[in-house]
């Protein structure tokens, strides 16, 4: 898989579910916490025919601004990520490698942007959250200068595309839902609105599109896991969202949310196309969080 090809699967994959989502401690948390920054790692598995490639990148959320119905911040890319074991000669991970400062990670090849680059591109990256899935988004895709260079590589300071998304759901379907544990299920009605700009990505053309997307939930209780970032006490949420019309793909999976931070812990989920073997894994997990 080219970086290119990559990148336009990674830009589906936020709209698999929002960044953060709600929580619930002494009472309930809607919001993630002000003044705080939220590290993730996302790795997309992409299965076609006989062919399976992973890949994805690291990124920072920091929230700044908050009134009384939403909360604002900042998204901001940091590295991109390949799994590129030892035995694979392709091009992707001769490329990987060989960026500015990549480093190895056991079977991950993990290549952080330049600070000026990605100072750059979280001036774009931006996000707005009212609710586990009330969430706006404004995210520049990073990649490289010249998506054929296998020399001497080089990720761009300009974004390959900038996605927005937004998801607008049922208000009174939304809040049957909260607090977690009030009812063991929701079907939320939603319509999500994607627009992409600054497209150098062959395949991906600069436009806007609305489609309807039905999330049906169900609380799954509460679990202690461990994700990079630590071992926290997480709300189980699984989630089913089907498109519209009848035959748009289906998405499948979970998240973990830490109650005290308003935060997922992890995203997992899988989505397959009707009528066809191809699917597409997601899975982001936190990694870090600072005060």
């Amino acid at each position: 898989m080219r970086f290119g090809t990559t990148l336009a699967v990674l830009a589906a994959s936020t709209m698999a579910g929002p960044l953060v989502g709600p929580a619930a401690a002494d009472s309930p948390r809607y919001r993630p916490v002000p003044a705080t920054s939220f590290t993730y790692r996302l790795m997309v598995t992409v299965s076609m025919g006989s062919g399976e490639h992973t890949a994805g990148q690291i990124y920072r959320v920091t929230t700044a601004a908050s009134d009384a119905a939403t909360i604002a911040g900042t998204v901001t890319p940091l590295a991109l990520v390949w799994l590129c074991p030892q035995a694979d000669t392709s091009i992707t991970c001769k490329q990987a490698q060989l960026l500015p400062d990549s480093r190895r990670e056991d079977d991950l090849v993990i290549a952080p942007m330049p600070a000026d680059v990605s100072a750059a591109l979280g001036k774009i990256g931006r996000m707005t959250v009212r609710d586990l899935l009330h969430v706006t988004q404004v995210y520049p895709f990073p990649g490289l200068k010249d998506a054929s260079e296998t020399v001497k590589p080089q990720i761009a300071a300009t974004p390959v595309s900038v996605q927005t998304t937004a998801l607008d759901c049922d208000e009174a379907a939304m809040k049957s839902f909260f607090p977690l544990g009030a009812v063991a299920q929701a079907t939320v009605p939603c319509k999500m609105t994607v627009e992409v700009a600054q497209s150098r990505l062959g395949p991906l053309k600069d436009g806007k599109q609305s489609h309807d997307v039905s999330y049906d939930l169900s609380f799954a209780g509460h679990e202690r896991r461990t994700v990079p970032a630590g071992t926290y006490d997480v709300a189980l949420i699984k989630f089913k969202s089907t498109g519209s019309p009848s035959d748009a793909a289906v998405t499948e999976g979970e998240w973990l949310f830490i109650e005290s931070l308003g935060v997922s812990a992890k995203y997992s989920a899988i989505t397959r196309l009707p009528n066809s073997s191809n699917s597409t894994y997601f899975e982001r997990e936190l990694i870090k969080v600072e005060p």
